[in-house]
């Protein structure tokens, strides 16, 4: 479970990088690119159907410390590792405020 609060869940911000097997396969590869303390609100969870499966979406807002190399690194093609689960990036919020920077995540469980 993900506490919801101050900024002290640790985060891991990744970016996919492109690795090959011996058969010149691709396989699905992360890097972690930076590390920060985030504090965590849900946004709520959709439950949803496609066919005969169905899953949960559900969307959090995480927010870090303003880092210069936050911004300019992390964008929607990363991932966020949140005590070991993968988070996808939806979207960035306000950059512009320089104190912290804000970013909607979602996970398919």
């Amino acid at each position: 479970m993900i506490m919801a609060g101050r900024r002290n869940t640790r985060a891991e911000f990744q970016e996919r990088i492109d690795k090959k097997d011996a058969a010149g396969e691709s396989i699905e590869s992360w890097r972690t690119v930076y590390r920060s303390f985030v504090s965590i609100s849900s946004l709520g969870a959709d439950k949803q159907f496609d066919e005969s499966v169905n899953y949960q979406v559900s969307q959090f807002e995480l927010t870090a410390q303003y880092s210069k190399k936050l911004e300019r690194e992390v964008t929607t093609s990363h991932r966020v590792l949140l005590k070991g689960k993968p988070y996808r990036i939806t979207s960035i919020g306000d950059v512009f405020s320089r104190k912290t920077l804000s970013y909607t995540i979602e996970i398919y469980e």
